[in-house]
């Protein structure tokens, strides 16, 4: 999406698209490999998108949960991007990010453990009303991110700050 900024209207249109499909599918996955990773300390495991599917197939409403909850919780988030935040006061948005993202990390753990527990797929039904439901999930975070450029102190560089991934030290980088 940081090159589409970059580029003329007629090209920016199909690659900004195109990224923003491609940040969809990574949201589909992530927070899950994330915790994975995070459980088996395997390189592997944060790599495993079939064993995140077939995680979703055992549990799909709490995965649809801990999806929903890693995302919305992430987009208050990027208001605090807005304004450059003083040298003396960085703590202060490193709490409020703490506190948001910590329930969602939580959440998906307490998904992820309830997959783990069930021996056998669920419902035909659930598996695919739960897929469904992601998908305006997904596509509202890529629009809200996508529009935060116009509002963040860094602009598009803002892009590459996705905060329902990154680690709780979200605004070291504006220590200026």
């Amino acid at each position: 999406m940081v090159v589409g900024t970059r580029l003329s209207e007629a090209a920016a249109l199909p690659v900004e698209l195109i990224s923003g499909l491609a940040l969809a599918a990574i949201l589909l996955y992530l927070p899950f490999l994330q915790i994975n990773f995070a459980i088996d300390n395997s390189l592997r495991s944060g790599f495993d998108l079939r064993r995140v599917r077939q995680q979703f197939d055992r549990a799909p409403i709490a995965l649809w949960i801990g999806l929903l909850a890693t995302l919305a919780l992430a987009l208050p988030l990027y208001v605090l991007k807005a304004e450059l935040v003083p040298r003396e006061a960085i703590w202060l948005p490193s709490i409020v990010f703490i506190v948001s993202i910590l329930p969602a990390r939580l959440l998906v753990g307490w998904a992820l453990g309830r997959s783990r527990r069930q021996e056998k797929k669920r419902h035909l039904l659930f598996r695919w009303s739960a897929r469904l439901a992601t998908v305006p999930v997904v596509l509202t975070y890529v629009l809200v991110a996508y529009f935060t450029q116009y509002i963040s102190w860094y602009g598009a560089w803002s892009l590459f700050e996705q905060h329902a991934f990154m680690l709780p030290v979200p605004f070291v980088g504006r220590m200026h």
